[in-house]
């Protein structure tokens, strides 16, 4: 074989390992960012209802959902999401914290201070 085609073949070879490493660089930032989003909101939700708890007031999902701007089709998931992890229980169409959920809240409001 030539010598110059093998060194275009190494030279297209690098290139595209290089190109897919970039590619793979890009989809760990993304989903690391989609992560980052997730629990934010998460710590959110939580931290309005922990204000709410303390006015004595109760919340449902579409006054969580005006409070925190974000549309209720997105925030079902999310509620489904922190309900099964145990923070939040539903009683009716009312939203409340649990023992570990205002636990979590607490040290979410006394952080951003």
């Amino acid at each position: 074989m030539n010598s110059a085609l093998i060194n275009l073949i190494i030279f297209f070879g690098i290139c595209i390992g290089i190109w897919l490493i970039v590619k793979l660089i890009g989809r760990i930032a993304f989903f690391s960012g989609k992560q980052k989003q997730l629990k934010t909101q998460t710590e959110d939700i939580l931290k309005q209802l922990y204000h709410v708890e303390q006015s004595n007031h109760t919340a449902t999902l579409s006054d969580l959902s005006g409070a925190l701007e974000i549309k209720k089709t997105q925030l079902l998931p999310l509620i489904e999401s922190i309900t099964a992890s145990g923070h939040i229980r539903t009683i009716d169409s009312r939203l409340q914290l649990t023992d570990s959920g205002r636990t979590y809240a607490i040290k979410i409001v006394r952080f951003h201070r």
